[in-house]
């Protein structure tokens, strides 16, 4: 169905949406999550109920935000590719649905991952020589991917309603995953070497562990998410569905 890539403009604006979204998602959602801890902090640890309220305050709220940023930077191309490739007759209420199960997915991926985030940091801690400071790459890999896999889970179930049919794009979501794992590897490495021979705690340090490191993470996970996910959005739409 789609042929000649290269030269489709299709193509480059759901990779593009998509890698912008992701970026600008996270972003905004930890900015949102220190405007909430900076305005309610002693509130949430002080609360006799503190992971419900984390959870809800920080993780939920931070990570709907951003599953709404991306929803709509996919959700402006999806329009397109929707009313020229002739998928499906109710690009509106598609565009609402896909916002609506991205923030959804995102947001659940959020709260799963910050369950079992305390458990994993003491495995590797324990495993990393370099202590906390390559530590935030594995820990931000792991979240993001698990992200992935419950926006693709809720984008599909929110389209088809259906797991079986839903098959192909969960299968995208996992093959642009493991992509992303192999590719960002070589980053990875170089920016875990960089931060090796930095000073510890030092700005240049904090600088690529908090900044450059997850962007470059978060800008190849995009790029290749977007690609792959691309040639499986008609499994997802037809004229007689959604």
């Amino acid at each position: 169905m789609y042929t000649d890539w290269k030269k489709d403009k299709l193509f480059f604006g759901w990779v593009l949406g998509t890698t912008i979204g992701l970026i600008a998602g996270l972003i905004i959602g930890f900015l949102c999550n220190m405007f909430i801890f900076m305005n309610f902090g002693n509130f949430i640890m002080n609360s006799d109920n503190f992971w419900i309220v984390h959870l809800v305050m920080l993780n939920f709220f931070g990570s709907a935000i951003a599953g709404i940023v991306l929803g709509v930077c996919q959700g402006l191309p999806l329009e397109k590719i929707l009313k020229q490739k002739a998928l499906s007759n109710n690009i509106s209420r598609i565009s609402i649905k896909w916002i609506i199960a991205t923030t959804i997915g995102f947001s659940l991926g959020g709260i799963v991952t910050n369950l079992w985030i305390d458990y994993l940091h003491g495995i590797f801690t324990n495993l990393t020589n370099n202590g906390d400071q390559i530590l935030f790459g594995k820990m931000f890999l792991l979240k993001l991917f698990t992200i992935l896999i419950f926006i693709g889970l809720a984008q599909g179930i929110m389209m088809k309603m259906s797991i079986k049919k839903i098959s192909p794009w969960l299968k995208a979501h996992i093959n642009s995953i493991l992509a992303s794992f192999l590719v960002g590897m070589f980053p990875y490495f170089i920016l875990n070497a960089l931060i090796a021979i930095l000073p510890a705690g030092g700005i240049v340090t904090l600088g690529v562990i908090w900044i450059i490191s997850p962007l470059t993470i978060t800008l190849s996970t995009g790029l290749i998410y977007g690609c792959i996910t691309f040639f499986s959005l008609p499994s997802l739409f037809n004229n007689n569905e959604v």
